[in-house]
């Protein structure tokens, strides 16, 4: 038969469960959520036959990349000059490549996306006839 044994540690863990030619195979599955990110959970698990003899605990960690948004380009605190009349366009670049360092596509992909959001715009001297 086939069964699902709770891990006990958060919802999204489980130990599924299955016997065929009297040896067990057992798949650890965990799904983690945008709010577990940056979280560690170590996991035990051990085999218990039906004379309740066990083996030896076998453990496991399992982490879940945290956020970690950076910006590409430009770099900080860059110049740049326009003159009356002309547009300056100013490309910015950011993505999240998390604590793992993943590709920021594959990133992306599972929810870590980066949004640029202005904040202020400072006036330090303005022209006047």
């Amino acid at each position: 038969g086939q069964g699902i044994m709770s891990a006990g540690i958060v919802s999204e863990g489980a130990v599924l469960l299955s016997y065929l030619n009297h040896t067990a195979t057992s798949q650890l599955i965990f799904k983690g959520s945008r709010q577990l990110s940056g979280s560690r959970y170590k996991v035990c698990v051990r085999g218990v036959d039906s004379t309740n003899l066990t083996t030896h605990p076998r453990c496991y960690s399992v982490q879940i990349p945290r956020p970690t948004p950076v910006f590409v380009s430009p770099p900080n605190n860059s110049s740049y000059a326009t003159a009356v009349g002309c547009h300056l366009i100013i490309p910015l670049v950011a993505h999240d490549r998390t604590s793992f360092d993943l590709d920021p596509a594959l990133g992306g992909s599972n929810g870590y996306q980066v949004l640029i959001q202005p904040l202020y715009t400072f006036t330090s001297s303005r022209y006047q006839e």
